[in-house]
């Protein structure tokens, strides 16, 4: 005994299957000429009911460039802006450009006490964040605020090389940001 599909049923899948292709095929129609798809049961024969819409994956859109950070004015997604984004990266990268010669010029047009006070910048607030850090007065307050508590008690060496660890990442970042 073996099962098979009745003859009318595999007419019915062809009709469906035809139907389907001839809703994409317009749909794909629609889409070439930038329109949105809509879609319309004109071009079904009038003796079937119109089929339901099947729930189809649109076709992926290619991602536009990420906006630089420079853009003021966001930019909504169509598919007339393609041009629209190739200029907006060509102005970002010749601000980028921009920017670089300005900085370049910067530095040339600087005496060199200004440009040794550039390069030494990050050196000398470190210097002073680790001159801050090891004063005995630190050490000495530290000590007295972590051993007021008991159960810190075994761990003071530990703990002073963390915390002052952690006092100098702030300070380095404070200073940094804002000298």
């Amino acid at each position: 005994m073996s099962k098979s599909t009745p003859v009318n049923r595999i007419q019915e899948n062809i009709k469906e299957t035809d139907n389907e292709n001839k809703l994409v095929n317009e749909i794909l129609k629609e889409i070439e000429t930038e329109q949105k798809p809509i879609v319309t049961t004109e071009h079904l024969e009038p003796s079937q009911p119109p089929a339901p819409p099947e729930p189809t994956a649109p076709p992926a859109p290619q991602a536009p460039p990420a906006p630089s950070v420079n853009d003021s004015k966001p930019k909504l997604e169509t598919h007339d802006n393609t041009k629209e984004y190739e200029l907006d990266e060509k102005e970002s990268e010749s601000k980028d450009q921009d920017e670089d010669l300005e900085t370049e010029n910067f530095k040339n047009n600087n005496s060199f006490v200004d440009k040794l006070m550039i390069e030494l910048r990050s050196p000398i607030i470190v210097l002073l964040v680790c001159v801050f850090i090891s004063l005995p007065l630190v050490n000495v307050k530290l000590h007295d605020f972590i051993s007021s508590k008991e159960a810190l008690q075994n761990y003071i060496p530990l703990l002073l090389v963390l915390v002052k660890g952690v006092i100098g990442g702030v300070m380095y970042f404070g200073l940094n940001k804002f000298v």
